[in-house]
């Protein structure tokens, strides 16, 4: 069985829907759109292989374990996705096409090789966390508080990918201050939008300030002398911002829920 390489990515799936479970009320439809995307994910690996992503020595070595783990992980997903797809109410029914719209688009990316440019980087990471809106719904969240959610976590990993890019760049000369730019511009769009729908009780209080690890990653990426060859400290930075990000949305949507 083949599983996906990409590090990052488990947390940009994984981060969301803990999320949401932890602060919602979890039911056999939410875990079952959650085992749905986590089956998708899983099954990323497989058909990188069989599409040649991974180069044509991987295709001919691997092509018989990459078929068999996308048929078991697709097999899981569409199981699962069905059975809570019949069982879930209208609303959470569109959000479920529009998440997988959206990681359609994500495998054409990948299909066309451009996964691994800066954009097609930061529109896999808000697809993978847009997986966090319907098992939210399915587990009782309100749609501000999801469609919040989503936002924060979009935000921080597109601070995040242009940060480790920035990081990257830096080493090979290229243009580093542009994409460490673009993550303190991230960052701060990102919280003054969250910010001005928390005053218009659109979205919880503590929305905005979820978005300060986000902030805090995007300074250090600019001020910060991090090389390439350290990019192992960089994941581990990210990481711990995540687990701040997410004790901070947590404590949003529990009052949110309580209230």
């Amino acid at each position: 069985m083949l599983i996906p390489r990409e590090h990052g990515a488990y947390g940009q799936l994984l981060f969301p829907l803990v999320t949401v479970l932890g602060a919602g009320r979890s039911s056999a439809v939410a875990l079952g759109f959650a085992l749905t995307a986590i089956s998708g994910f899983l099954a990323h690996e497989g058909l990188a292989v069989l599409f040649g992503r991974r180069g044509g020595r991987a295709l001919r070595e691997r092509r018989s374990a990459a078929v068999r783990s996308v048929a078991v992980f697709g097999a899981v997903g569409l199981v699962a996705g069905c059975a809570a797809f019949v069982a879930s109410p209208p609303g959470v029914r569109h959000t479920v096409l529009a998440t997988c719209a959206l990681a359609a688009v994500a495998m054409w990316l990948v299909r066309a090789g451009r996964e691994r440019t800066v954009g097609g980087e930061v529109l896999i990471a808000v697809t993978l966390a847009s997986w966090c809106v319907p098992v939210g719904l399915a587990a009782r969240l309100g749609v501000s508080q999801v469609i919040g959610a989503w936002a924060v976590w979009s935000a921080m990993f597109a601070v995040a990918t242009l940060g480790v890019r920035g990081v990257i760049a830096r080493t090979r000369q290229e243009r580093w201050r542009a994409l460490c730019a673009g993550a303190v511009l991230v960052g701060a769009v990102s919280w003054w939008i969250m910010h001005r729908l928390a005053l218009a009780g659109l979205v919880a209080e503590g929305m905005p300030l979820a978005l300060a690890p986000a902030g805090v990653l995007s300074f250090l990426s600019w001020l910060s002398s991090v090389r390439a060859h350290d990019l192992h400290r960089v994941g581990w930075t990210i990481v711990a911002a995540g687990v701040v990000t997410l004790a901070l949305l947590f404590r949003a949507l529990s009052l949110g829920v309580r209230s």
